[in-house]
């Protein structure tokens, strides 16, 4: 419906007002340059461009509605962050345990 801009009358209703489409990360920089206000232009434009240079886009799961593909992103996005804290600590403890050891025989 977004692609047709509405010209196709009679073939469906908006679910909802265009204009107010807007990109869930705020990604959409060249919207929010070149356009004051809402645009069903600048909308238009900004769905055509290509999003495979964009660091905050994700593919769609087939099967999921908005808000399950949401939640899940978020629960992997957590998933990563305990990953890196767990390899820090690991890390740390590591270092911890070889600088001692390192040093001692160094001293010696």
């Amino acid at each position: 419906m977004l692609e047709t801009l509405g010209t196709n009358v009679g073939l469906g209703v908006m679910p909802a007002n265009p204009e107010k489409a807007r990109c869930y990360q705020n990604r959409w920089v060249d919207y929010e340059l070149g356009y004051s206000g809402d645009s069903i232009d600048g909308v238009a434009e900004e769905l055509k461009t290509s999003r495979d240079d964009c660091g905050g886009f994700i593919n769609h799961e087939p099967g999921s509605t908005p808000q399950q593909h949401l939640d899940r992103q978020e629960q992997l996005r957590k998933e990563r962050v305990q990953s890196r804290i767990a390899l820090l600590a690991f890390l740390g403890a590591l270092l911890g345990a070889l600088i001692p050891s390192i040093l001692s025989r160094l001293l010696k």
